[in-house]
C-alpha cells in the first residue's frame, strides 16, 4: 500500500510481470503518463485505486498489447485524459474503469465484449458518440450515466438487457431498442 506515494513520479510503467497493485500505490505523484502492460492485475478500488486522484493529471494511458483485463477503477477520475485505445487482447472491463473521465472524447470497445459493466463510462462528459460491439449483450447499471454530450448511440440485436439508469442524464436524440431487449 501506497509503495510509491509522494515520490514526484511524473510517468511510470507497470511492467507486465505485475500481478497486484496495492491501495494508493502511486497517489501524491505529478503523474502525466502511464504504461499499462500486465495482462491481469488486481489493484485497490474506489478512493484506494493506484491512480486515483481529485485532481488527475494524467494525460496519457497506454495499454499494452498483451492486457487481457482492463480492472475496475483503473482510470477513474483521469479527467485530462481525452483517448483509450484498448488493445483487442482485452476481454473483461471493470466497473468504474473509466468513469469521470471527463475530458474523454473517444474509446474503443473491444469488438468480443458481452458486457458494458456498471458505471463503466459514468460522468464522461465529454463523450459524444460511442461504437458498440455487435457482440455486446448487457448495458449495466449507470454505464452512460451523466454523459451529457452522448447523443450518437446504436443498438445492435442482440442485446438483451440494458439495466436501470444506463443512459440517464445524456443527450440522446434518438436511440432504437432492438426487438432482442427483454430487460430494460
Amino acid at each position: 500500500q501506497r509503495a510509491f506515494w509522494g515520490c514526484n513520479l511524473t510517468s511510470v510503467t507497470i511492467p507486465s510481470t505485475v500481478t497486484s497493485i496495492g491501495n494508493g500505490a502511486f497517489k501524491g505523484n505529478p503523474l502525466t503518463t502511464v504504461v499499462w502492460t500486465p495482462a491481469n492485475c488486481t489493484i485497490g478500488t474506489g478512493d484506494d485505486a493506484p491512480f486515483y486522484s481529485t485532481s488527475s493529471q494524467i494525460t496519457k494511458f497506454t495499454f499494452g498489447e498483451q492486457v487481457t483485463t482492463v480492472p475496475s477503477y483503473l482510470c477513474r477520475n483521469m479527467s485530462k485524459i481525452d483517448t483509450i485505445v484498448l488493445p483487442p487482447s482485452v476481454k473483461s472491463l471493470g466497473q468504474y474503469a473509466f468513469a469521470f473521465c471527463t475530458s474523454l472524447k473517444s474509446i474503443n470497445l473491444p469488438v468480443t465484449q458481452k458486457t458494458l459493466p456498471t458505471s463503466f463510462l459514468e460522468g464522461c462528459t465529454a463523450l459524444e458518440s460511442i461504437e458498440l460491439p455487435a457482440t455486446l449483450t448487457t448495458i449495466s447499471t449507470d454505464v452512460f450515466y451523466g454523459c451529457s454530450k452522448l447523443g450518437n448511440v446504436s443498438l445492435h440485436e442482440g442485446i438483451t438487457t440494458i439495466n436501470q439508469r444506463a443512459f440517464w442524464g445524456c443527450n440522446l436524440t434518438s436511440i432504437s431498442i432492438p426487438s432482442t431487449v427483454t430487460s430494460v
